[in-house]
């Protein structure tokens, strides 16, 4: 902090990281507003979710709750996959890649 032109510490504060970030620095109601499931039935754009089934970091249920807002997005579980799905990008690529060419071919015949 700077007062009067000199760099001044701030005082020393405890806290836990992202913990403290979101109880102290952002409100619940901004959180709850940043909410995917808000636009989540409004999506009109061909969507799949990769969601692996060890992700310790979002649960399955957030994807799942997604897919019950709005059934036209495509969910893939994906079996030992963690946050990141690194250790399957080889074996994902190839699907994504035919997702997005089935789309793109479906709406380049309806223009």
């Amino acid at each position: 902090m700077f007062l009067s032109g000199r760099a001044q510490e701030a005082p020393a504060r405890e806290h836990d990281g992202i913990r403290h970030y979101l109880d102290e620095i952002v409100r619940a109601e901004d959180i709850a507003r940043c909410s995917p499931l808000h636009v989540a039935r409004d999506i009109m754009a061909p969507t799949l979710l990769l969601h692996g089934d060890r992700d310790t970091q979002v649960p399955i249920a957030q994807s799942e709750a997604l897919i019950a807002a709005n059934p036209d997005i495509r969910l893939r579980r994906v079996a030992g996959g963690d946050h990141g799905l690194w250790q399957q990008s080889e074996e994902l690529w190839p699907e994504v890649l035919e997702f997005i060419d089935q789309h793109l071919t479906a709406d380049a015949a309806e223009n």
